[in-house]
């Protein structure tokens, strides 16, 4: 007989508990890039660093990242031309964006530590950001890109969603009057007849097959260049 014959089962072993993800920035190294990138995910981090929000006390503080966002998109039209200051400015202005961003990449990363694991995924995907790892060190995709084809001309870009048939692409300069630009069943549409020299936002929404619409996306911005 078996000396183990009484000896209690082995316990199940316990779950091991959901961890808080290590955070990549991921950022481009194109310049227009990153300043796209960033903007978009700075609209989706805003609303959650409002007083008594989980990014509350994001650091680098919202004054910083408005004033490199700004740097950067300044600079990015001077320095088309090639000129060796404009350039350089707009190396220094990229630089420190990159600087910020992944400062407020680590940020986010320790304040997700005390978010229930359930809750993260869409907070990372509202704020751009995603687990180191994941996707073979490619950024992940905006929900809304934008992409200068010519003078006066871009061409927007968003993800796919389920469930639609059309998707709406709406442009403003004060983000108070949107004027419609663009109707297709794609994923991406151009938009021509921008003023240059100015920055635009843009939008968009879907009509999905339900006839319901569904709500706008977060804004993103470009200095429509010359």
């Amino acid at each position: 007989m078996s000396r183990h014959i009484n000896q209690a089962p082995p316990k199940p072993p316990k779950p091991k508990p959901d961890k808080s993800p290590h955070l990549a920035a991921k950022l481009p190294n194109d310049p227009r890039e990153l300043f796209t990138h960033c903007t978009a995910s700075w609209t989706g981090l805003q609303p959650l660093t409002v007083v008594g929000a989980m990014f509350e006390n994001i650091v680098p503080t919202p004054a910083t990242i408005t004033v490199d966002l700004k740097a950067i998109n300044d600079a990015l039209s001077p320095a088309e031309g090639g000129d060796a200051v404009p350039v350089e400015n707009l190396r220094v202005a990229t630089d420190a964006l990159h600087a910020t961003w992944t400062l407020v990449t680590k940020f986010c990363e320790h304040a997700l530590r005390g978010v229930p694991a359930a809750r993260i995924p869409p907070i990372l995907a509202q704020i751009l950001m995603t687990p180191s790892g994941v996707g073979h060190n490619r950024p992940a995709k905006a929900p809304i890109a934008v992409k200068q084809l010519g003078p006066g001309m871009v061409r927007i870009d968003v993800l796919a969603l389920s469930g639609v048939i059309a998707y709406f692409y709406e442009y403003s300069i004060d983000q108070i009057n949107w004027i419609a630009g663009a109707q297709t069943g794609r994923t991406d549409g151009s938009i021509s007849g921008l003023k240059p020299g100015t920055l635009h936002y843009f939008r968009f929404r879907c009509l999905k097959t339900d006839d319901a619409y569904t709500s706008y996306s977060h804004v993103i911005s470009m200095f429509v260049a010359e």
